[in-house]
């Protein structure tokens, strides 16, 4: 579920967001165009509220399966995970793109742990 919700409101939210900002820029960068932007953007927040959601969900489930050892990862690896890092982000950046950041770190961590444990298997 929180997968699908990530997808799929993610890609209309992405695709929203974006072609928004190219309409703003055609439209002259203007103080109108800017409005009618920010407008678009809060009557169309569902979208990014229910991608959010989603990705929350698929943290949880990892910190949860990882915290019971689920999964090929030491039980101290649920703490790799993009919540405490969304929230040390928003703290240190004042909120902008601490998700992305948080999701960033989080996926940098998981390819270091991933890759070794892989090396440990193949190393027995």
């Amino acid at each position: 579920m929180g997968t699908a919700l990530t997808c799929v409101a993610g890609a209309v939210m992405h695709f929203t967001c974006t072609s928004m900002l190219w309409h703003f820029v055609k439209a002259g960068a203007t103080e109108q165009a800017h409005s009618i932007m920010l407008s678009y953007f809060f009557e169309t927040c569902a979208t990014s509220a229910m991608c959010n959601v989603g990705v929350f969900m698929v943290c949880i489930t990892l910190f949860i399966n990882v915290f019971k050892q689920k999964t090929c990862l030491p039980k101290w690896a649920c703490v790799v995970n993009t919540l405490p890092f969304t929230m040390v982000a928003a703290v240190l950046l004042a909120g902008m793109g601490a998700l992305n950041v948080g999701s960033s770190l989080m996926f940098f961590g998981l390819y270091f742990l991933l890759k070794k444990a892989d090396s440990e298997k193949q190393g027995q």
